[in-house]
């Protein structure tokens, strides 16, 4: 019987010792332009992190298909994205984080962006005033080489937690 206790408790330090060691495993380790080694999460990670803070409406990813084909942004433009949009046609909810490859590719993505925003406010001033008055309030936005837009009634904590993930 203490030969059975003493194996459960070594498997249990084991498993813990283990699962503490892993440390985060949304963050990956990359360099930045000044050649330091610090930790990035990845765009998919900091809007996890935002969805489980913000009630948002169901909420689908846009494709890298997608966002090129309907939004001109071209895979060779960033090196990691996340677009999530509300299911339900008729809601703004939108979240749009992209790390670019280059400042001309920043320029590109922040020029397609604005395009977006744009266009989303021509659709819905007549057909939607209650979104309107959420997409007319949000703007494109950038920190590094990451390029940010929000749509939702929740913009200020969002792009809070967008640009204290992105420092």
């Amino acid at each position: 019987m203490k030969k059975l206790v003493a194996i459960l408790m070594a498997v249990s330090v084991i498993l813990t010792v283990s699962a503490c060691s892993k440390g985060d495993s949304n963050t990956d380790t990359s360099t930045n332009n000044s050649t330091s080694q610090v930790n990035v999460k990845s765009c998919e990670s900091i809007y996890d992190e935002i969805a489980a803070v913000i009630d948002f409406p169901t909420m689908v990813s846009v494709k890298e298909k997608s966002l090129s084909s309907r939004y001109g942004i071209e895979q060779n433009m960033y090196s990691d994205y996340v677009f999530m949009t509300a299911q339900e046609a008729t809601l703004a909810d939108t979240v749009v984080i992209i790390k670019s490859n280059s400042a001309d590719s920043k320029d590109a993505i922040i020029e397609k962006l604005n395009s977006f925003v744009k266009l989303s406010q021509e659709t819905n001033v007549d057909y939607n005033p209650d979104q309107y008055d959420i997409i007319k309030n949000s703007s494109v936005k950038t920190q590094g080489d990451y390029v940010y837009l929000v749509f939702s009634t929740d913009m200020k904590t969002i792009e809070k937690m967008i640009t204290d993930n992105i420092k």
